[in-house]
């Protein structure tokens, strides 16, 4: 069984996953926060990042398993089936990110 794989499947792929690492830097700089100061702020900044992290795990999840299966009755599941809003959704959270970092 062969894998019809397009290239923006895999371009989609490589984006959910830079945004899922970035999502766990997220994470990580904000749980040294929260060691530091330990203020309500950042358990919400906290949760924000655990939850945006489940989702993307999710979507990423699904996606492998239709590209895996050749499956496409599911699509309607994953919203960023389309390479405009995981786009959008990278930057958004590298903007985050790099905010983060420096402050």
């Amino acid at each position: 069984m062969a894998l019809d794989i397009s290239i923006m499947k895999i371009i989609i792929l490589i984006i959910q996953i830079t945004t899922l690492i970035l999502l766990f830097g997220l994470l990580n700089i904000y749980r040294k926060s929260y060691k530091e100061i330990k203020i309500g702020y950042t358990i919400g900044l906290i949760i924000f990042a655990l939850l945006l992290i489940m989702k993307n795990i999710v979507q990423l999840s699904i996606s492998v398993f239709l590209i895996y299966t050749g499956n496409h009755s599911f699509d309607i599941l994953t919203q960023d089936n389309d390479l405009f809003p995981t786009i959008i959704e990278l930057i958004a959270v590298g903007v985050l990110y790099k905010i983060t970092k420096d402050y």
